[in-house]
């Protein structure tokens, strides 16, 4: 095909009356031969038979902004966690257990085995003799809710035994004016049965 293309190429610009030799043109045309492609035509489609149409879809942005914060925050708080973890279970290691020496009280936190424990009691939580008092604050105050819930039964079931018990709740105060309120209503009274409107 090559050599076909190589000769009429020659036999339109080449003056007629100039020799040439075909096995220079054939080593010129081997050389060439890789460069030189085939021509192939390319038809273009267009679905022009139908309207052109875009498809009219729920956004996926939120989802993947999500997904990807999502991402970058764990790995942000994780990838330190992990790496702190192991280089300090990798370059100090868990306590070896020793006996007490005279005279030292040993801290709370130094009974436990694994230093990320005992930073995390140390500095993060709050001693146990702090949780055991709060413990029995806790208590306290149950118990005081139970006598004061007692209190009030007690008030009540003597309230409908007697019935002219006056309740715990009864705020004293001073019966002049409901008493001379009483007299004055009863003297109206009075003076209207005997004098007719």
């Amino acid at each position: 095909m090559y050599l076909a293309v190589l000769q009429r190429y020659c036999r339109l610009f080449l003056p007629s009356g100039r020799p040439f030799s075909t096995s220079s043109l054939l080593s010129r045309a081997k050389s060439y031969a890789g460069i030189a492609k085939p021509y192939i035509p390319c038809v273009v489609f267009r679905n022009s038979s139908t309207k052109r149409l875009m498809d009219i879809r729920p956004t996926d942005f939120h989802h993947w902004k999500f997904i990807d914060s999502a991402h970058f925050f764990i790995t942000l708080g994780a990838l330190p966690c992990i790496l702190i973890v192991f280089f300090v279970n990798t370059f100090i290691g868990p306590a070896v257990l020793t006996d007490i020496p005279e005279g030292y009280e040993p801290r709370y936190w130094e009974y436990h085995k694994l230093p990320i424990s005992r930073f995390i009691s140390k500095y993060l939580m709050e001693p146990p003799q702090m949780t055991y008092e709060s413990n029995l604050g806790n208590l306290d105050d149950m118990r005081e809710q139970k006598e004061l819930i007692q209190e009030d039964r007690w008030f009540n079931h003597s309230q409908l035994a007697h019935g002219d018990y006056r309740g715990w709740y009864f705020i004293p105060a001073n019966p002049a004016g409901v008493i001379r309120g009483k007299k004055e209503h009863e003297l109206n009274q009075e003076i209207g049965e005997r004098f007719s409107r």
